[in-house]
């Protein structure tokens, strides 16, 4: 049973963003305003690249964990088909852990919610199952006396890969859209005032810019300068 009280979809109206997988193209276009900032003159679409889903269901690729992903170390520990934070609205923030499991789709949870994208379900832990046993939600999500959850010692959330160039769909970070910014770490998105800076920093960095539907609880790092 879902209880749709706190959804982890973020509408984006006009902009229409697909589901999980978002095909992201690059930006056909930079325009470098009066103040030098880099923004978008160019409507882009999200690609993923880890998962393929239509409207109507989500179709799972083989998944590769990354930067994005947990890796075995000595002090972390891998959550299976782990996957970054989705770009398309659903399980984006950064209390989520997000998968993409074979036979089950893209499978998000928090702390307090669970949900999959694949049956329409997000809701209370203790009111919503997820018959997803490749998941292993149990195993990194430990139980708690009042019916949430507590992320067992040795595991991360998702995140977006540090590197990665993005920009706000809605909730822009700068209050002005087209804005591109530059992951940095959990949370913090620097931002690339000019495209000369961008350059030095990332000679690729408006090739396959990945769109974030909503950057609300997101923190906005520093102005990049050239780095040398």
């Amino acid at each position: 049973m879902s209880n749709n009280s706190s959804l982890p979809i973020i509408a984006v109206g006009a902009l229409g963003l697909s589901s999980v997988s978002c095909a992201i193209s690059s930006l056909t276009g930079f325009l470098v305003s009066d103040d030098s900032n880099v923004e978008s003159n160019a409507s882009t679409s999200n690609t993923s690249t880890s998962n393929t889903n239509t409207d109507t269901s989500d179709t799972s690729t083989s998944n590769t964990n990354t930067d994005a992903s947990n890796t075995n170390t000595s002090n972390t520990y891998t959550i299976p088909h782990q996957i970054e934070l989705g770009a398309d609205g659903w399980c984006w923030a950064l209390a989520h852990v997000h998968q993409d499991v074979p036979g089950c789709g893209r499978i998000c949870s928090s702390w307090e919610y669970v949900g999959s994208k694949q049956d329409g379900t997000w809701g209370p832990w203790a009111d919503t199952t997820i018959a997803c046993n490749g998941a292993k939600l149990d195993e990194f999500w430990e139980k708690q006396d009042d019916g949430t959850r507590k992320l067992a010692d040795g595991y991360i959330t998702s995140k977006i890969s540090d590197g990665t160039s993005v920009l706000c769909t809605t909730n822009d970070l700068r209050g002005r859209e087209g804005s591109v910014y530059r992951v940095n770490s959990d949370g913090i998105l620097d931002y690339y005032p000019s495209p000369s800076i961008a350059e030095t920093w990332n000679p690729d960095w408006n090739v396959g810019i990945k769109q974030i539907a909503d950057c609300t609880g997101l923190t906005k790092g520093k102005d990049l300068e050239m780095k040398t």
